[in-house]
């Protein structure tokens, strides 16, 4: 039962971050769009920031993806402690 439950926050956390790597992915593109077209130096820096959110978001996803590594001769107790270090970058 715990592994069905730690496999469905697994797939729903993968859901969620592809939702915001595609909606800050969108925000980017029309944020560097309107500030190049509108002479706007902060809106495209606002663009570098919705782009900073995307690579932070696969930061995530490789976190997520390490962590549910399950227990190996060299990791007796499994890889959930790699979330914890992917969260610090």
């Amino acid at each position: 039962m715990e592994g069905k439950l730690q496999f469905e926050n697994e797939r729903l956390a993968m859901r969620v971050s592809g939702v915001s790597v595609g909606v800050n992915a969108g925000l980017f593109v029309m944020k560097l769009f309107a500030g190049i077209f509108g002479h706007s130096s902060a809106m495209v820096s606002d663009a570098v920031h919705s782009l900073s959110d995307v690579l932070s978001t696969f930061a995530v996803i490789v976190g997520i993806k390490l962590g549910a590594k399950q227990a190996d001769g060299d990791h007796c107790y499994g890889h959930e402690r790699l979330k914890n270090i992917t969260e610090l970058f």
